[in-house]
């Protein structure tokens, strides 16, 4: 009988990476982010000060985070997860998890995103996830956390690409992060260099620029992250690598075996939790 209640229990269907956060309500929620200050916000000192918003740009945004618990991406290449102050509509923070098959694969990237001037003017965005200001995770990421972005108008693009009061919305702004920055060959980002993407000593380079940007991503995306996750994004960093174990235990082999033995073994540690 009881040999029988095991294997019923080996038999239980798991949930699914998808179901795991619709089910627990994880993909949007209230953080009162402000009270981070300026370490765990970048535009807290600008977004303190300004309390005057259009009710225009309110009403707009209370729209587009309405929906945002079931239009949010979720898929277990990639999947963004927003928190909104919890009186500031206008600040809110995005981890974006790296897509399959790029050398940002499985790790957790923050962003701090504030709406000033929405949406006459695009958002203002910052990448906090940097190493300390030490990595340049993209030629569109700056160490400094400057997002380089034609829909922010940080970056040249053609008229289509650009904001549009009427039409850009926040949830353009994260699936453009996911699909035009988080790329499989990042190098190709740098302007005139997709010229020579058959050229083969330019695919070494491309290739060498993205192995350092592997092993950046499990030591600050990954490992840092699981030290070191977020404030309001505990539960989602957890669940996410928790889903993810054998996945990036091998991503991590693969990556790091003979090139950073170190990252390696801290790696294993860390994940020895879940």
């Amino acid at each position: 009988e009881k040999e029988e209640e095991e294997e019923k229990e080996v038999e239980k269907p798991s949930v699914s990476y998808e179901e795991t956060f619709l089910n627990e309500d994880l993909m949007f929620g209230e953080l009162d982010i402000l009270s981070l200050g300026t370490s765990g916000f970048h535009y807290h000192s600008s977004a303190k000060l300004d309390t005057s918003f259009s009710k225009v740009g309110m009403k707009r945004l209370l729209k587009e985070q309405a929906s945002f618990s079931s239009i949010l991406p979720l898929h277990p290449s990639s999947s963004v997860f927003v928190r909104v102050d919890s009186s500031r509509p206008a600040v809110l923070q995005a981890l974006i998890t790296g897509p399959q098959g790029t050398p940002y694969q499985n790790g957790c990237f923050l962003f701090d995103v504030y709406c000033k001037n929405y949406p006459s003017s695009p958002p203002l965005v910052n990448l906090a996830t940097t190493g300390n200001g030490l990595v340049r995770f993209n030629p569109n990421l700056y160490n400094c956390g400057k997002v380089c972005l034609s829909l922010l108008g940080t970056w040249d693009g053609a008229a289509g690409e650009t904001w549009d009061p009427k039409m850009s919305t926040l949830l353009q702004l994260f699936v453009s992060i996911q699909s035009l920055i988080f790329v499989e060959e990042p190098y190709f980002n740098e302007p005139g260099y997709e010229e020579d993407m058959g050229d083969e000593w330019v695919q070494k380079e491309s290739e060498s620029y993205s192995q350092n940007i592997r092993k950046e991503t499990m030591k600050w995306a990954v490992v840092n992250m699981i030290e070191n996750p977020p404030k309001g994004f505990e539960e989602v960093v957890e669940k996410h690598f928790r889903l993810k174990k054998e996945e990036v235990e091998k991503q991590g082999e693969s990556w790091l075996t003979g090139k950073d033995e170190a990252g390696l073994k801290k790696l294993k540690e860390v994940m020895a939790k879940f």
